[in-house]
């Protein structure tokens, strides 16, 4: 078996890391979320985001909303990575 072979064995048995996915992931949803709030501030105050649609609830101009989404967003990526990545794993065979 060439070393390739090997490699490519190694790494489908190796399921997801789950600290990279993690990172990955809660990165990618706070830099989505980060772009959202900013076009709150950046549109005019009569225009309907996405956000004020989501949860209408909340102002998204006050800075403790946005730090709050901010914080959830970045949570939400851990979740998603330990739960859906884990039970991948899980399943994959990989303990």
């Amino acid at each position: 078996m060439s070393r390739r072979e090997v490699m490519n064995q190694q790494s489908i048995r190796s399921g997801v890391q789950l600290m990279a996915l993690g990172w990955s992931l809660s990165i990618f949803f706070l830099l989505t979320f980060v772009l959202c709030a900013a076009l709150v501030y950046l549109l005019p105050a009569d225009t309907e985001h996405l956000l004020a649609r989501v949860m209408p609830s909340l102002d998204w101009r006050d800075p403790s909303n946005t730090a709050f989404g901010a914080v959830a967003a970045f949570a939400s990526g851990w979740y998603a990575a330990f739960f859906g990545g884990g039970l991948y794993n899980y399943f994959r065979g990989r303990p």
